[in-house]
């Protein structure tokens, strides 16, 4: 879909740059996904992590982690060759989660929170080298976050969507996903101190889930 897209819009070199980032983001998610799926599990079930195999990079891989990788990637396989519209409803079901748990998330900060803890961590540091190392790292985060907008070309055919809103609903989808992103990010600091930050980061890695519990 991005493909044929990116090919009547820019030609075959806007393409072959639009679709390798894709297949680059694609082999990224993937990687992310089958690493953050079993730490879910982990965060819930402590005791899931078993049978120890080596360490690369600092982290730990176990057996069962690399089982339910295996599974989920299976299941996320059979799903898209069923066809678009299962899923489409399987998609529709984990945004519908998603968007819950956040907005829960978000009225946590904004009930819960103190604003006096957000102040200091508006701006981490007077360092404009350390600024502008902070704003890289989310920059090479952006395509976990941003790889799920090319279902829209994707699926266009199938939605009866004319050409031209296309582009629209592409741009909307992606601002509303900025603001959800950033109210996320405003909650965890109203709801956490740098302290607990740094402490949930290299404690369970999962800033969010910590937030919630809090």
């Amino acid at each position: 879909g991005e493909h044929v897209f990116a090919m009547r819009a820019f030609g075959p070199h806007g393409t072959y740059i639009c679709t390798m980032a894709i297949v680059l983001g694609y082999v990224g998610v993937a990687c992310f996904e089958s690493c953050t799926i079993p730490l879910c599990i982990s965060y819930i079930w402590p005791d899931f992590m078993q049978g120890y195999l080596y360490t690369i990079a600092g982290y730990d891989v176990y057996v069962t982690q690399i089982i339910v990788a295996i599974l989920v990637g299976i299941f996320i396989t059979y799903i898209n060759i069923r066809g678009v519209k299962q899923a489409a409803i399987f998609q529709t079901i984990m945004t519908l989660i998603i968007v819950g748990v956040g907005i829960f998330m978000i009225a946590a900060g904004v009930f819960a929170g103190d604003t006096a803890i957000a102040e200091s961590q508006l701006f981490s540091s007077d360092d404009t080298g350390l600024a502008i190392k902070g704003a890289m790292t989310v920059m090479m985060l952006t395509p976990f976050f941003f790889i799920g907008f090319d279902v829209i070309p994707q699926t266009a055919e199938e939605i009866k969507v004319p050409f031209k809103k296309i582009g629209r609903i592409m741009v909307i989808s992606i601002l509303v996903a900025v603001l959800f992103y950033m109210a996320i990010i405003l909650s965890i600091g109203l709801l956490m101190t740098p302290e607990q930050i740094t402490e949930s980061i290299n404690g369970s890695g999962l800033v969010s889930a910590d937030a919630i519990k809090n």
